[in-house]
């Protein structure tokens, strides 16, 4: 009796590392899931204006001049946008 015990333990040992290399590894699924979150609107009063257009002159050296101070201007204008509506961008 304890042969036959003996026996059908090490053929189960064997049965199931046979199968070993052939199971694959079970898969471990992530889900991300995304709440929305509230956040206030952004009062029309605190949006900065957009600086003007300017009409370049034909002098190459004026237009150079011209283009370089409104896209400077553009800049400050984009930075504070973004300090306005970041917070509403997370």
């Amino acid at each position: 009796m304890k042969r036959t015990r003996a026996f059908f333990a090490q053929v189960a040992a064997l049965a199931l590392a046979s199968c070993a290399p052939n199971c694959p590894p079970p898969k471990v699924v992530t889900q991300v899931v995304k709440e929305p979150v509230a956040v206030a609107c952004v009062d029309p009063a605190l949006i900065p204006a957009e600086p003007g257009t300017v009409s370049l002159p034909l002098d190459a050296r004026l237009a150079a001049d011209l283009a370089a101070s409104q896209a400077k201007d553009l800049r400050v204008w984009g930075r504070k946008l973004m300090a306005v509506i970041g917070p509403c961008t997370r």
